[in-house]
């Protein structure tokens, strides 16, 4: 998981209200899906159509990031509501059907907040983003990738979990395909 803060970005989530379907409704969740600051986006049921995360560097780009979306989905928008996110709390790391034959003992610690920038040359921005594809890909691999030896792609990451640019790896999983 990567900490935007530490990148000198806010966490917007963004809840849309549109009338869309067939090919306009394909070609906007490819917009969602390919755009470069939207984090995750889903569908939802209820007052709202969609709900995605988008991160800014400021109100401003914001709203030059929602100019083009509202365009996009032209007589079909109807409003959205924005959130500014300042911390994710995170309750529960299963969901409680998945964990019930898993002996654990939970611990409740406050993790102390630093919203302090931290500085990232181009090959850590280019680490994050190999590993925002796949987390589960091999130092080696990164490195022969990036052209860089398997100790420099250790101690960057290392280092950017020091500082908490990259809070953690965790696993992603498919709730329908494991509860379904």
């Amino acid at each position: 998981t990567i900490n935007y803060t530490k990148l000198g970005y806010y966490s917007y989530d963004v809840f849309l209200k549109c009338a869309i379907s067939g090919d306009k409704k394909k070609k906007f969740e490819r917009y969602l899906r390919e755009h470069d600051n939207i984090i995750w986006a889903c569908s939802v049921f209820g007052s709202y159509t969609y709900y995605f995360e988008i991160i800014c560097k400021n109100a401003f780009e914001f709203d030059n990031m929602m100019s083009p979306i509202v365009t996009l989905l032209g007589d079909s928008f109807r409003e959205y509501k924005t959130v500014l996110c300042t911390e994710r709390i995170k309750i529960r790391p299963l969901v409680p059907e998945l964990a019930e034959d898993i002996p654990m003992k939970y611990k409740v610690k406050s993790p102390k907040l630093d919203f302090t920038p931290v500085q990232l040359d181009d090959l850590d921005k280019k680490i994050l983003y190999e590993l925002s594809k796949d987390g589960r890909m091999s130092y080696f691999d990164i490195g022969k990738k990036l052209g860089v030896t398997l100790q420099t792609i250790r101690n960057r990451v290392k280092k950017m979990l020091k500082n908490t640019t990259i809070e953690k790896f965790t696993p992603l999983y498919g709730y329908n395909k494991v509860l379904g």
